[in-house]
């Protein structure tokens, strides 16, 4: 899970140096075991009191809101996708990488 648990551990310190308040945000949070949730909160616990905070969209609105940002990013793409004759837009939009 945490492949550099000091690094990980050195990401926080360094920004409570200047700040009262520090996080991060990834959706791989989500993913997590509780087991490794403890991992998270045990190393973190010495030095700070960690908080876990979940935002959730609606994924109606998400999966929308992912073709408008695939849509102006590469519109060459999303125009290749959109020909397709099945219900696989999704899948076609999020197979290729984004091209920037």
């Amino acid at each position: 899970m945490i492949a550099d648990p000091q690094h990980y551990l050195n990401y926080f310190v360094d920004r409570a140096r200047h700040a009262a308040v520090v996080g991060e945000i990834t959706p791989a949070y989500g993913a997590l075991s509780a087991s490794d949730l403890e991992v998270v909160r045990d190393l973190l616990a010495p030095h700070f009191e960690p908080r876990i905070v979940v935002l959730l969209r609606d994924p109606v609105q998400r999966a929308f809101s992912a073709i408008r940002h695939f849509r102006r990013i590469n519109t060459e793409r999303f125009d290749l996708a959109l020909r397709g004759d099945d219900n696989s837009l999704f899948e076609r939009l999020y197979d290729t990488p984004y091209v920037w």
